[in-house]
């Protein structure tokens, strides 16, 4: 008898729960080195944050391949976006502020709301879903401020960006040691 798809979503997330363990480190550490050094040039920033989409985005296909064909397909295009976002980034960095904002917010408005949709079919599993649902506002937060203050300094950017990194990275650490606990429950295989 197949089980309901809350349940093998949730045990897919507890057994890959080192992936968003990865995540979170990734984004503490990307987060440390825009505040580390401030004073380095933009292109710093934006290849870092290149660097740090693309990893995500490749962690993300890899949880794909694991998943329903719905769920599948929108971490594929997650995937896409991301990758799309990483090269434009790494190829173009001297890109304008506007477009680089542009990107930046709609990556993390679209990463918020694939945040927002994994807590949301967790809540029936797990008591902590509130570290990924606040991932996910973090997220939408970022790129609608981006998206509605285009003209703020490069400065407040960075500061956000490293900012948001951080937060993040701390929501999925604590995530993914609540889904490491989940996998003793016995919905997980």
């Amino acid at each position: 008898m197949p089980q309901p798809m809350n349940t093998v979503f949730s045990a897919q997330m507890a057994r890959n729960w080192w992936q968003v363990l990865l995540r979170g480190v990734i984004s503490i550490a990307a987060g440390l080195l825009v505040f580390a050094y401030p004073a380095q040039a933009i292109k710093v920033v934006v290849l870092l944050f290149a660097l740090y989409v693309l990893t995500d985005s490749l962690l993300g296909l890899l949880s794909a391949r694991q998943r329903p064909a719905a769920s599948g397909a929108l971490l594929g295009l997650w995937f896409l976006l991301g990758v799309f976002v990483a090269i434009h980034t790494f190829y173009r960095p001297d890109t304008t502020t506007r477009v680089l904002l542009l990107l930046v917010a709609a990556w993390a408005v679209y990463t918020g709301v694939m945040q927002l949709l994994t807590a949301l079919r967790l809540r029936r599993v797990l008591a902590g879903e509130w570290t990924m649902l606040a991932a996910g506002s973090a997220s939408i937060v970022l790129g609608l401020v981006m998206l509605f203050s285009p003209a703020s300094a490069i400065t407040t950017v960075r500061w956000l960006i490293a900012g948001y990194a951080v937060l993040l990275g701390v929501l999925l650490l604590i995530l993914s040691l609540q889904l490491r606990q989940l996998r003793r429950l016995p919905i997980a295989p």
